[in-house]
């Protein structure tokens, strides 16, 4: 794979990631060749079923509705979008493949957009705004960034008070979905000084902000109200601003696909790991979550052919970088390849899938040396994405043929669960605990931890407890007794998700818990029989995505599917 470290690959990168934002629902079945394209760590291409490791009522709940959206593009100028946006979002990049193929500027390139302010370009009824952003250019080339001054000025990035808001807004409000098993908050701290000189960055900073304050809106039932940030109205922030915002970091990505000498550049996977948060939050606009960053984050990594980016014994990874301009920016790129691992997680769990990105095949769970939160929650993310490919890797019965074989596995796998049990660090211990009380209404644990990287250690420890719950090998599925087990093994899965929950409930700071928890009802949901219980299940959703704009109305409705079954 190394021989995508020179020209190409980004152009390889946009064809087999990006190219699935221009795919229409109807083509899925014709276009599969950009997925399989891009093998999963494990050697899987497809989604196995894990119906034969998971004893199940019913239908599992899916975590989006099927896809209704419809193909639309930008105009001739790239200012507005078809009307149907307004109503069923679809991601295009069609518009801008010439601009791959051709040497002259379009008007949907880099270089187009560079001629006209963002707000011209975002259709915005100002006068163009005078800025401090460097010179852009008609190539956008990779490397050192360009344009960072060598001395302090007054004058500011913007004169912008828009652009202004979504950077702040990013850094308020935003970073921290991303920076909870960072101890360097990279994406508050360095993330936005970057985007200053980098306009990939900047523009996937902008479409995460606007999406983030248009889909707000949308989930206090206020579509059509005007965004006002820090008391400061926002009447141009349009329910298709970030789209535009959007294809304007799309026309710069397949610019950069024209440099014949570009290279593999953490700008680039950290903008893409900021557009698959985006593409998270627009799922329910679009109908569907299609993936698609997430498969150019995969991408990107995959061409390194680097699997210590997810070894847990090197899952520390480099020292913080001096300057946040530096290039290449080591630590960034360590950074980003760990949060593309959470939302990996995040959406093979989903989608009940193996991890597509290169766990090293030589992890060892046996002993860890001592260490701080963050790199034990880092740990923990990679081995729950070990026993993800376990659980749901079609291959896995090819790589340990015999049930000795695969129970020797899982017991590799157990064994650091039950390191953990045994030696988990101090720092672990709540500060506050009160276990549930039904009979008060109170169906979840207070759980309050010290930090947001021991909430993330903790629930992915526990939705790894499910993996090993449904996984087990010695688990008798059919016979004598066998009820009887797959009722205890429903009241484990309870238990687990209750305390996900409390996890999440005790760190409502931090919204990537209460992500986290709603991927444990997700897949656990169905299993609750009392009905007090089911609400406080369907109220902690309607809240999460309330009070954060995360999309959990799809899975409410399935779960009222599956408990009506």
């Amino acid at each position: 794979m190394s021989q995508y470290r020179n020209g190409g690959f980004i152009s390889l990168l946009i064809r087999n990631g990006l190219a699935c934002l221009g795919k229409s629902d109807d083509d899925d079945d014709d276009n599969d060749n950009a997925e399989e394209s891009l093998p999963d760590a494990t050697g899987s291409n497809a989604s196995p079923s894990p119906s034969s490791m998971i004893w199940r009522k019913g239908q599992k709940p899916h975590s989006l509705p099927a896809s209704t959206s419809t193909n639309t593009s930008l105009d001739h100028h790239g200012e507005r979008l078809g009307q149907s946006h307004r109503h069923s979002r679809h991601y295009s990049i069609s518009s801008f493949n010439a601009v791959a193929g051709s040497s002259e500027p379009s008007p949907q390139s880099a270089s187009y957009y560079a001629q006209t302010s963002a707000y011209d370009c975002l259709s915005q009824p100002t006068d163009q705004p005078s800025n401090a952003f460097p010179a852009e250019r008609d190539h956008y080339r990779l490397g050192p960034l360009k344009g960072v001054p060598q001395t302090f000025s007054d004058a500011s990035y913007t004169s912008d008070l828009q652009e202004a808001c979504l950077i702040r807004y990013f850094v308020e409000r935003l970073a921290h979905w991303f920076d909870s098993t960072d101890r360097d908050r990279h994406f508050a701290l360095t993330v936005p000084g970057r985007a200053m000189f980098c306009p990939v960055l900047r523009y996937a900073l902008y479409t995460a902000s606007a999406g983030h304050m248009r889909q707000a809106l949308k989930c206090r039932n206020n579509i059509n109200g005007t965004v006002i940030f820090d008391g400061i109205p926002l009447p141009g922030l349009s329910e298709d601003s970030a789209i535009r915002y959007h294809n304007i970091c799309i026309s710069y990505l397949i610019e950069i696909s024209k440099d014949p000498n570009e290279d593999y550049n953490e700008d680039v996977l950290t903008a893409a790991t900021i557009l698959r948060f985006y593409e998270q939050i627009d799922a329910p606009s679009i109908g569907t979550d299609t993936e698609a960053y997430l498969k150019a984050v995969q991408f990107i990594v995959h061409t390194q052919n680097n699997d210590s980016f997810y070894a847990a014994q090197t899952i520390h990874g480099p020292t913080h970088d001096t300057n946040i301009h530096s290039s290449p920016a080591i630590s960034l790129r360590h950074s980003a390849c760990l949060i593309a691992l959470r939302q990996e997680i995040w959406s093979a769990f989903l989608h009940q899938r193996p991890v597509r990105l290169p766990i090293s095949p030589k992890n060892d769970y046996n002993a860890f040396p001592t260490t701080c939160d963050f790199i034990w929650a880092n740990r923990i993310l990679v081995w729950c994405a070990d026993l993800l490919n376990f659980t749901f890797d079609s291959h896995t019965n090819t790589k340990y043929p015999t049930q000795a074989s695969r129970l020797e596995k899982w017991n590799s796998l157990k064994a650091f669960e039950t390191h953990w049990n045994n030696h988990k660090p101090l720092s672990y211990k709540p500060i506050y605990y009160v276990a549930p009380e039904p009979e008060k209404g109170s169906y979840f644990p207070t759980i309050w931890l010290m930090n947001d990287s021991q909430v993330v250690a903790e629930q992915h420890m526990e939705l790894a407890r499910i993996l090993l719950a449904v996984s087990n090998p010695g688990m008798q599925r059919l016979g004598a007794g066998a009820g009887a087990l797959n009722r205890g093994l429903e009241a484990e899965l309870r238990a687990i998700t209750r305390r996900v929950i409390g996890l999440g409930l005790g760190n409502r700071a931090g919204p990537p818990a209460l992500v986290t928890s709603a991927v444990g009802i997700s897949i656990c949901g169905e299993y609750f029989d009392d009905p007090g219980e089911r609400e406080a299940l369907v109220r902690f959703l309607v809240e999460l995505e309330f009070e954060h704009a995360w999309p959990t109305s799809a899975i409410v409705a399935a779960l009222r599917s599956a408990w009506a079954s």
